[in-house]
């Protein structure tokens, strides 16, 4: 990985974008939120980024690529000015250098047609137990990251 990134070994959140009309508009949705937040150069790189942290498949991200560069030059442009409008769950991380990322994740889910507060509350509870274990002196081993949380809890549905 380049930039010293690690991969957690798992497979990636979203594997395809072969489904509805609808799940191609909101990927179009998403592909002009990329063009207006990073640039046509910056959205490649953010796509490419997520692949890395395994948001989406190497399909997708070549599939959202292209969509990225049909769209037409206004839309990308990077806008400085632009406030990606986050859900309620995300919302604290509006006005943060991570709020356009924090968006993909929206768009991402969306798509995975999955339940974001569901997912960031099996993140959020691992890592309160972490912090709880740490603050009470505990062994940390028995507590699993996120991405071994968020695994878990897909076996047992």
């Amino acid at each position: 990985m380049p930039d010293g990134r690690v991969r957690r070994d798992a497979s990636p959140y979203l594997t395809s974008l072969d489904g509805s009309a609808a799940e191609r508009v909101t990927a179009m949705e998403w592909g002009r939120h990329l063009g207006r937040a990073f640039g046509a150069s910056g959205a490649i790189s953010a796509l490419r980024y997520y692949e890395e942290v395994g948001w989406v498949s190497e399909a997708v991200k070549e599939t959202m690529a292209d969509y990225v560069r049909g769209l037409p030059l206004d839309a990308l442009e990077s806008d400085p000015e632009y406030e990606p409008e986050l859900s309620a769950e995300l919302d604290d991380l509006g006005e943060s250098p991570f709020d356009a990322h924090a968006k993909s994740l929206e768009y991402v889910a969306a798509i995975a047609n999955d339940n974001i507060t569901h997912q960031l509350a099996t993140i959020s509870g691992s890592a309160a137990a972490r912090e709880a274990a740490a603050a009470a002196g505990e062994f940390q081993e028995d507590i699993p990251e996120p991405a071994q949380a968020a695994a878990r809890d897909e076996d047992e549905e």
